[in-house]
């Protein structure tokens, strides 16, 4: 988080920070909209899920992939896209090709030939994938498990996965249309938990985050616009409900049978992370267990969730700092910008110097010249040194490898 084609076989140091005003929009939540349905994974950085030692790359426009070193070990080839072109889960990674979706191995062979719209990574087995039909799952064959149907779908998390029901058109004005109800399916496309919720997120340690439904707005996922509730009407092209509804759609948490283990009672509210998870009821985020109990009091304008034992907090004053799970600050709010710890590096920014850290509070090493846009993971992080180029750096601060791409931050 702040607040988150040259090959680089000559070790240097990196050298004054630029703004990053990084932006992922529709993650896990199903916001079924067109003015949420931007989705930037973009090239430049890697996903935590990932086992794999391979990093994206681009080389005259195309996408391929290097090892820890540096080493090309899929040549560039695949076409650059920095929506979707995805990193390696459960031993695959979606590429594009003439402009449809298909999944590699490890090696660069293709095994699901390129034919889809849209891709997801894999998880637990299934990939979710984008049919001009509608959103189904495959298997590692290509094979359909969940045919194509569905208006909306997540990707499958602890067994489960949200989907939504399709539009419906308003009882008193057919030119107006609510947005289905959220719900979970398992992995036959049984609906397990029915359509009830004006939003969902993935099952997380064995609970998942809803938002109830009713006359109220929740937020998509770029938390800039808001979306109306199924229960009422959809009263412009983003979803919107109107000016007449001002009340915020109250989120809680949920068991595997759709039992409510908390209820809904929080403004905003993260997914569960190392036991706990960021919540705010309106007086600010503090940290609640799963029997509902708060650890950490609600006093902060902004967190992260806990990683590696700790987690980021905003004070008023707009400084950040790390907290561990009694509340105790391990690190001061000093920071202008703060990161949670990923393999035991962190960056941080105070008075425009930008450096990564340990969890001792030692400096690792200084970026000297652009800005970092990912943590570290397997072993590298990538930084973004300045428009239209970027880099992997190791934990020395030393590039392993520097290449240009589309970017989509300006």
């Amino acid at each position: 988080m702040v607040s988150e084609t040259d090959r680089g076989n000559k070790m240097k140091k990196i050298l004054p920070p630029m703004v990053l005003a990084g932006f992922l929009l529709l993650a896990s939540i199903i916001g079924a909209l067109a003015c949420s349905s931007m989705s930037f994974r973009l090239l430049w950085s890697k996903d935590p899920r990932s086992g794999s030692p391979l990093f994206r790359i681009v080389e005259n426009g195309k996408v391929g992939f290097i090892n820890r070193s540096g080493t090309i070990v899929i040549p560039a080839k695949f076409d650059e896209d920095s929506s979707e072109t995805g990193d390696f889960i459960e031993g695959l990674a979606c590429v594009r090709v003439d402009r449809k979706w298909g999944f590699i191995d490890e090696q660069g062979r293709m095994v699901i030939e390129p034919q889809f719209e849209s891709p997801a990574s894999f998880s637990e087995g299934l990939a979710r994938v984008y049919m001009r039909s509608g959103y189904g799952f495959i298997d590692k064959e290509g094979k359909w498990v969940i045919p194509p149907s569905l208006s909306r779908a997540g990707t499958f998390s602890e067994g489960l996965a949200v989907f939504r029901e399709d539009y419906r058109q308003d009882d008193k004005d057919p030119r107006l249309h609510h947005i289905g109800r959220a719900g979970f399916i398992d992995h036959e496309g049984n609906e397990v938990i029915k359509p009830q919720f004006a939003a969902a997120w993935a099952f997380k340690e064995g609970l998942a985050r809803v938002a109830a439904d009713g006359n109220c707005w929740f937020e998509g996922e770029s938390s800039n616009f808001r979306i109306a509730a199924p229960a009422i009407p959809m009263m412009d092209s983003c979803g919107g409900p109107g000016d007449a509804i001002t009340e915020q759609c109250l989120q809680g948490y949920i068991d595997p049978s759709g039992d409510y283990e908390i209820e809904p009672r929080f403004k905003g509210a993260r997914d569960f992370k190392e036991g706990l998870a960021a919540v705010n009821e309106g007086q600010g985020w503090g940290f609640i267990e799963k029997s509902g109990r708060y650890l950490v009091e609600p006093r902060y304008s902004e967190v992260s969730s806990f990683s590696e034992g700790l987690a980021c907090v905003k004070t008023d004053d707009g400084k950040w700092g790390y907290i561990d799970r009694d509340g105790n600050f391990r690190f001061m709010a000093i920071f202008d910008t703060a990161t949670p710890f990923n393999e035991g590096a962190s960056q941080v920014s105070r008075s425009g110097r930008v450096w990564f850290m340990d969890r001792s509070g030692k400096t690792l090493f200084e970026v000297r010249e652009g800005w970092p846009v990912s943590n570290f993971v397997q072993g590298l992080a990538s930084v973004r040194l300045r428009h239209g180029e970027f880099a992997w750096l190791d934990k020395a601060g030393q590039i392993v490898f520097q290449y240009q791409a589309f970017d989509a931050l300006y």
